[in-house]
């Protein structure tokens, strides 16, 4: 898996931090971490690196590796001319989805060219203090935000007088550079695309997320550019229904949208975790019945989508290039910068 060690540095991190492994105590050897934590002895060497410059540990020829005294108080590294973090909400292991390996390894192909030092700093339940002690303590010069839907942390974080750059989704206010797919584009893509199909009656699946109660920012982008669209092509009508309401079976609230507005065959959705429960759905009905319908999907889904053997069409973006990108505005790599660039948006069937 891209990236792994850094996963597995942040976990020997945490536990040298937290006295799992206490000042002079030996980390096991590399063969048994690599059984462990599975994954191979090469990894774990390239993870031990990182804590050995980080000031962790310390190596000693044929005894194994140890941990270094006073690394409880961590002090501050000497700042290095290419030392960047990226700064995530939630735990690594719960990135392992495409669209985020491919931003990271975007990220980690501009560090390696640049020979810079790459740290991940999570932000799931510290302060802002501790955040800007990690911050501080690793010697960090430029930053990167993935994916960072946490106004109040935003705002802090871009108090720091270093260069920082979000690379998200969605359009938020931030005086700080940003990189994003084009959503409005993407929407106009979609109706265009089903437009050429032939169908004229649209539906726009909006999810509603029960967890937070709030709608997706990115897809109210893609429902405007969307609508946008439909308007400017007369004979196209585009309904907006909200799917997956608080108490309500997923796949139930799908099969009465698509009962209630069955003259719409074409239908988009913005969310790739909703476009599973519209294939269930549609799987339901008879082969003849779904082929009247056609799908474009907001997603960075590997795999290609088939109901009935027809393809679903998706509408994504280089999320490798926003990686890229994103880490080389950071390291002041790109002149002239614009301070928001959008990611163009693209349709494929991935067949």
């Amino acid at each position: 898996m891209e990236m792994r060690y850094l996963s597995i540095y942040n976990k020997l991190r945490k536990d040298i931090l937290e006295g799992i492994y206490p000042p002079s105590a030996q980390l096991p050897h590399l063969t048994q971490l690599a059984l462990t934590l599975c994954c191979s002895r090469g990894t774990i060497k390239r993870a031990i690196r990182l804590l050995q410059e980080e000031g962790l540990v310390v190596g000693i020829r044929s005894k194994g590796t140890f941990v270094r005294h006073g690394t409880a108080l961590l002090p501050a590294l000497q700042p290095l001319k290419n030392r960047f973090g990226v700064l995530v909400l939630s735990l690594f292991s719960s990135l392992a989805g495409s669209y985020y390996q491919y931003i990271f390894k975007g990220i980690e192909h501009v560090a390696n060219k640049t020979k810079s030092h790459l740290y991940i700093i999570r932000t799931r339940n510290k302060t802002i203090q501790e955040i800007y002690q990690e911050i501080h303590a690793l010697g960090i010069t430029a930053l990167i935000t993935v994916e960072l839907d946490d106004r109040p942390l935003r705002r802090e974080i871009e108090r720091l007088r270093i260069p920082i750059v979000h690379a998200d989704l969605f359009d938020a206010y931030s005086k700080k550079h940003m990189v994003l797919p084009n959503n409005i584009q993407g929407g106009e893509l979609a109706v265009k695309k089903l437009f050429e199909k032939g169908h004229r009656r649209f539906l726009f699946l909006h999810p509603y997320h029960t967890y937070s109660r709030v709608f997706n920012r990115a897809n109210i982008m893609r429902w405007k550019g969307s609508s946008e669209a439909a308007k400017k092509l007369n004979c196209v009508c585009l309904w907006k229904k909200v799917a997956l309401r608080v108490h309500e079976e997923p796949v139930v609230a799908i099969s009465r949208i698509l009962e209630k507005h069955s003259h719409c065959k074409g239908i988009i959705v913005p969310d790739s975790d909703l476009l599973q429960i519209v294939k269930d759905v549609l799987l339901e009905k008879a082969p003849t019945e779904a082929a009247a319908y056609d799908v474009v999907a907001f997603s960075q889904q590997e795999q290609p989508t088939l109901i009935h053997q027809k393809p679903v069409w998706y509408c994504t973006w280089n999320a490798e290039y926003m990686g890229r990108l994103a880490a080389e505005i950071a390291l002041g790599k790109t002149e002239k910068a614009p301070r928001v660039q959008y990611l163009p948006m693209y349709l494929t069937t991935r067949v």
